[in-house]
């Protein structure tokens, strides 16, 4: 349920003795600067840790920061692929905040845990589903939405800085083929949103709470779409089954694809679209109760 995790320490230790540290140890590290506003603005060193993730420092009118960010579950596993369940996310999490304040231990406050700030947190579902079909679903019922995106591979709405939502083949988007049709919805919640769903110090994920952040996404449009088998079709039966999809879909096309194809091309067609639509099965998009109980796929 839980992939990426930022948090951040204000800490008074990040002075020379640290920029030492990080010379030997990280000495690629990439010098930031940046504004929130024209009156705060900030700057910082940004550099990586093959195991930890990514570490920073920023500091601006109102302190020094030191800041860490990973995917929890390819600390873990090495990739973010599988889901993970909610007691794994809590082992995770638990053991990337204690590797990285052993490894910063000289530049983090006393009580370290108590005093962290969890800046970005991404949650997020999946599950085999007929992807093209499903972002074909999502896609029609967010375009006159603003900041949604159309990927070859998913759909993505950005709310705010606080909220950013995703769906997306995970196959597709990892390269690893054993997802090819798993399809992820993926929250990214910063700031304050970030903040009530997660408990640093029990390294807890509110799992009711990430739900209805996650389901609260359908609010205004249908949870459930209607799959039509098109992607069995498509393996079984390669161009004829394009022939039934354009068929379901646009029907108003036939009279065009009758007179392009051949006459045995086309009426193969209509029967795939046929026996597609009897193989019409209902999706519910939405996250379960059930949900991060167990690892999912």
């Amino acid at each position: 349920m839980l992939d990426t995790a930022r948090v951040q320490w204000s800490s008074a230790l990040l002075g020379p003795a640290f920029e030492e540290f990080r010379q030997a140890h990280y000495p690629l590290a990439r010098v930031t600067t940046s504004a929130y506003s024209r009156d705060l603005p900030w700057v910082g060193t940004m550099f990586e840790d093959k195991v930890l993730g990514t570490i920073g420092t920023k500091q601006n009118l109102t302190g020094t920061f030191l800041w860490a960010e990973k995917s929890i579950p390819k600390f873990l596993t090495g990739d973010n692929c599988k889901q993970l369940s909610s007691d794994e996310a809590r082992e995770g999490l638990a053991l990337w905040l204690g590797a990285v304040e052993a490894r910063f231990s000289d530049f983090l406050p006393k009580q370290a845990r108590e005093v962290a700030q969890c800046k970005r947190v991404d949650v997020y579902h999946q599950r085999p589903m007929p992807a093209g079909e499903v972002f074909s679903h999502i896609a029609r019922c967010l375009k006159r939405q603003k900041g949604v995106s159309l990927h070859l591979t998913g759909v993505e709405v950005h709310n705010s800085r606080e909220l950013h939502g995703r769906f997306y083949d995970k196959g597709l988007e990892s390269g690893n083929e054993e997802f090819v049709g798993v399809v992820r919805h993926e929250e990214q919640l910063r700031g304050s949103k970030a903040k009530q769903l997660m408990d640093l110090q029990s390294c807890d994920v509110d799992r009711a709470a990430a739900r209805a952040v996650m389901n609260a996404r359908f609010d205004g449009w249908p949870a459930e779409v209607e799959c039509y088998g098109f992607e069995q079709l498509l393996a079984q039966e390669k161009q004829r089954a394009l022939c039934a999809i354009v068929l379901s879909e646009c029907p108003h096309l036939e009279p065009a694809l009758q007179r392009t194809f051949g006459r045995n091309f086309f009426y193969a067609g209509k029967r795939l679209a046929l026996e597609a639509q009897r193989r019409m099965s209902v999706v519910d998009l939405r996250v379960p109760e059930e949900a991060w109980s167990v690892p999912g796929v």
